[in-house]
C-alpha cells in the first residue's frame, strides 16, 4: 500500500526534527530516517499497529525511539495522521 502523510503529521516530523537537533544536532536525521522507515514498514503491513485510543486509527510505535506513528488504513493507502511522542498528551484526533 501507499503510505501518505497528513499535513499534521508533517509538521509533527519538522518539529521533532527540530526538537531532537536542539537537543543532539547528529541524531536528527537519523530519528526522521527511523520515522519515515517505520511509515514505510506500514505501507507493508498496515495491520501491524495496535488499535488506535482515536476511532478508525491505529497505532504503530517507531523501534528504537519514543515515536509512536497514530495512522489509519483507507482504501487503498496508509495514512499518517500524527507522530507523537510517547511521553506526551495523545490528541484526541486528527488535527488536535
Amino acid at each position: 500500500m501507499k503510505v501518505r502523510w497528513s499535513p499534521e503529521a508533517y509538521e509533527d516530523l519538522d518539529n521533532l526534527r527540530g526538537w531532537v537537533a536542539r537537543q543532539r544536532p547528529d541524531a536528527s536525521v537519523r530519528v526522521a530516517a527511523r520515522i519515515v522507515q517505520a511509515s514505510r514498514r506500514l505501507g507493508r503491513f498496515p495491520n501491524s499497529g495496535k488499535l488506535g485510543r482515536v476511532p478508525e486509527s491505529r497505532e504503530a510505535p517507531v523501534p528504537g525511539v519514543p515515536w509512536i506513528l497514530q495512522y489509519r488504513i483507507k482504501d487503498n493507502h496508509v495514512e499518517i495522521i500524527r507522530v507523537i511522542h510517547g511521553a506526551q498528551d495523545f490528541p484526541a484526533g486528527p488535527g488536535d
